[in-house]
């Protein structure tokens, strides 16, 4: 009886993932993830790369934000969640991450995404520092 209830715990979570990940697909289908979360994208353009950055596309869940310096931006998106590292080196070779996971953002609007992108920065400055 135990076993029962433990397989359909597991098929439950395992149903749910699945049209989580559906629900991604259709909704990347419509629209580019950097053009999804444009405003936080163009926000830490601005305050990371002076606007010089350039989005470079890994696929349809995973772009980079970059520019030819010491410092690399990763947005990853699935089932609703944008999970955003932020990887720097130093001059002495050590690397320091910072790394945030944002909830629900099937239906961002661009106030939120302003917030996210402002909280991210100010945050990932201090752990850069």
């Amino acid at each position: 009886m135990v076993w029962f209830i433990v397989g359909a715990v597991v098929l439950i979570v395992i149903v749910k993932f699945a049209f989580a990940v559906d629900k991604d697909s259709s909704e990347l289908s419509s629209i580019e993830l950097s053009k999804k979360f444009n405003i936080i994208v163009s926000t830490l353009n601005e305050k990371v790369y002076n606007s010089y950055g350039k989005v470079h596309k890994i696929n349809d869940r995973t772009f980079n934000l970059y520019s030819p310096s010491s410092q690399i931006i990763q947005f990853f998106y699935s089932t609703g969640h944008l999970t955003i590292t932020w990887r720097k080196k130093t001059y002495d070779g050590r690397e320091i991450v910072f790394e945030k996971q944002f909830n629900d953002l099937r239906q961002i609007n661009d106030l939120q995404q302003k917030e996210i992108a402002e909280y991210f920065y100010s945050e990932g400055v201090r752990k850069m520092m």
